[in-house]
């Protein structure tokens, strides 16, 4: 071992013996509040037992298990739900645990999907839109005729298909979904009706014209460029006969 390894190994000693010397001053800052606990702080200067017991008594130093009677029901008013903790129900136990106040209760904020309809919580991972589910309970599920057309649809046909059952909105607010604003409709008079309150393109994409021959108009109401479709059937052709030839 070289001089140069012995400093080293020295200087590296030094270092951890004046860390230590630190902690151990600070030792006391970092430990649990509560007298003759030397566990370290996890949260309002407890330690994990005694926060722990502070959540569920009330204090800190609690620790006898509070029996709940049989039956007992919640302490808030007009509330019939059995006690859960602290003589509350699991619903205002958690209110009291968010918030410090086991009767309040803030409004959910309204959640909304890119397309602007509310939507409910997931259920099994399927998100349930909230018109959607509003106008099932009213109408009840089967098929149904459209409110404009007549025609038949269904909530039960496939999404692609003109048979399956859209809700209209009559007053084209997508966020009001009172029973009475809700219609059942076909997708291409739906597709007509949202379409009315915006400006119709005089021309495709590439520049086409979106009239006469050129336009065609799919049984959903949406509006295609046959000129855009025949070259994109061109170009598709053209890979094909390319790989073809590459094999």
């Amino acid at each position: 071992m070289t001089p140069r390894d012995v400093n080293d190994l020295r200087a590296r000693l030094e270092s951890a013996a004046t860390t230590a010397a630190r902690l151990a001053a600070h030792a006391e800052d970092l430990s649990c509040s509560i007298k003759g606990c030397g566990r370290p702080v996890v949260t309002r200067g407890w330690c994990t037992t005694h926060y722990g017991r502070w959540r569920r008594t009330g204090d800190p130093l609690g620790w006898v298990r509070v029996l709940i009677p049989e039956g007992a029901i919640c302490a808030i008013a007009d509330c019939e739900i059995p006690v859960y903790a602290r003589g509350w129900c699991h619903r205002h136990y958690k209110r009291w645990l968010k918030h410090g106040d086991p009767e309040v209760n803030y409004p959910r904020a309204i959640r909304v999907d890119s397309n602007g309809y509310r939507f409910l919580p997931q259920v099994n991972g399927v998100r349930i839109l909230e018109h959607r589910a509003v106008l099932l309970a009213v109408i009840g599920p089967g098929e149904h005729p459209c409110f404009w057309c007549g025609a038949t649809v269904s909530w039960d046909a496939d999404r692609r298909d003109p048979r399956k059952l859209v809700v209209d909105h009559f007053d084209g607010d997508r966020l009001n979904n009172d029973p009475a604003n809700l219609l059942p409709s076909c997708s291409a008079c739906n597709a007509r009706r949202s379409a009315r309150g915006r400006p119709r393109r005089p021309v495709c994409a590439k520049g086409h014209p979106m009239e006469g021959k050129n336009l065609y108009v799919s049984p959903e109401g949406r509006r295609h460029c046959r000129a855009c479709a025949r070259d994109r059937d061109r170009t598709r052709r053209l890979r094909k006969s390319e790989a073809r030839v590459a094999q």
